[in-house]
């Protein structure tokens, strides 16, 4: 299990020997303010894991190893991405680390607080396409700055890669869903070389905003974790609200999927200090 804690670490425990009393396993010393989410990739031996967050006083994204304590292994610089003139990106809100193609490149697509969302050939350290979304109420994406006042931010975004077509001409395609401090949910579509809005769709009722978005790993649903307190689902397919989950009393702050007890799961964790477990399957 990978933690990340407002003292600046992301701390790895031993899942099979873990109590509450646990001491991590690992511990590395990032630069990544702890708002942001970070991504974890197994690279498959036991303990050797990559992790990207955002910095601390600069709007880079740096990737750090399991088996290097120091310094980051690479380093992700947003001015590159001013320099295309898509303007100040702001702060990265939510990172994801991924395998892509039959070849198996390593990718990272990262959310920025403005609605960009770009995304790096990791082992070439460029940025290969973005994409400006706009998760806000108004018809305009805002300029953000770092340390503004603005509520207007994009916040997460959940992704699954998937190959597509006859096995004689497979395409390589990522399929995602971002949202963030307004009632649009944006569905995009991503190669290697460009990235494009699918679909605009928003949230139920009152709902305002959302801090987290998990699509099913079967692809047939994703979920949203509503700032209304709710837990709120959607085809994945076709885009269509099919309900929402009742139980927080305040807003819902994280969203899994996984399995307990040998029974596939729905976690949701709320600001009112409760986790609920649904059965969605």
């Amino acid at each position: 299990i990978a933690s990340e804690g407002r003292d600046g670490y992301i701390h790895l425990y031993d899942l099979e020997s873990l109590t509450q009393t646990s001491e991590p396993k690992y511990k590395i010393k990032t630069e990544s303010r702890s708002f942001c989410r970070f991504s974890a990739y197994h690279q498959g031996n036991s303990n050797d894991y990559l992790f990207s967050c955002s910095g601390m006083e600069d709007e880079n994204v740096h990737i750090w190893s399991s088996n290097f304590n120091g310094n980051p292994i690479k380093t992700f610089s947003a001015n590159s991405l001013n320099s295309q003139g898509l303007g100040k990106p702001g702060m990265c809100m939510d990172t994801m680390l991924y395998k892509y193609g039959p070849s198996g490149r390593l990718m990272m697509t990262c959310l920025y607080e403005s609605g960009l969302l770009a995304t790096a050939d990791v082992m070439e350290e460029r940025w290969i396409n973005n994409l400006t979304v706009n998760v806000f109420a108004s018809r305009k994406v805002p300029e953000q700055k770092p340390g503004n006042n603005n509520n207007n931010v994009a916040l997460c975004f959940d992704a699954l890669y998937k190959e597509l077509g006859p096995s004689s001409a497979k395409k390589s395609h990522v399929r995602g869903i971002c949202g963030g401090s307004g009632k649009n949910l944006v569905a995009f579509g991503m190669d290697s070389m460009k990235a494009e809005v699918v679909k605009n769709l928003q949230l139920p009722g009152d709902s305002t905003g959302c801090s987290s978005i998990k699509i099913r790993p079967d692809r047939k649903i994703f979920a949203v974790a509503g700032w209304d307190n709710k837990v709120h689902l959607y085809t994945w397919k076709k885009l269509t609200p099919l309900g929402s989950l009742i139980h927080h009393t305040k807003s819902v702050q994280s969203l899994s999927f996984g399995e307990f007890s040998s029974q596939k799961i729905l976690a949701s964790g709320g600001s009112d200090g409760h986790i609920a477990l649904w059965d969605v399957y």
